[in-house]
């Protein structure tokens, strides 16, 4: 079990890094999340079939039920472990999201701005130089 939780722990930090803080990683981001909860539904399939089968084994072979259950448990317990997870990542990207557009419309007014400003420079420049020029 613990093999497979560093293989899944490996292909995490390497899915999730080098998104950087911008928008567009956020997006990434959430593309990949995305991704994930797909596959994370896929193996709640899995563990509802798995627990047909622990039924199955229960009804067939009750000497090995309180075995199989047990380990059922354990995999769904760590299931529900990573569904919180996924939860909680998707919780912050929406966080990280909302802030990075937030950031982007400021930037976008600030250049609006600025775009205003100059342009009333220019009109009082040609205005100066017209004044001056009709001197």
């Amino acid at each position: 079990m613990s093999i497979s939780r560093a293989f899944v722990i490996t292909v995490v930090r390497k899915t999730w890094q080098d998104t950087g803080d911008t928008l567009a990683g956020v997006l990434q981001l959430q593309r990949k999340l995305a991704t994930m909860e797909r596959e994370v539904a896929a193996v709640g399939t899995t563990i509802a079939y798995l627990k047909a089968q622990q039924q199955n084994i229960a009804d067939n072979y009750p000497d090995d039920a309180a075995e199989t259950s047990a380990r059922l448990e354990e995999v769904k317990q760590k299931f529900d472990e990573l569904n919180e997870a996924v939860r909680k990542r998707e919780e912050k990207l929406g966080q990280a999201g909302h802030v990075q557009t937030f950031m982007r419309d400021v930037a976008d007014f600030q250049a609006v701005i600025s775009f205003r400003k100059l342009s009333l420079n220019l009109r009082a420049t040609v205005k100066t130089r017209n004044t001056f020029k009709n001197s």
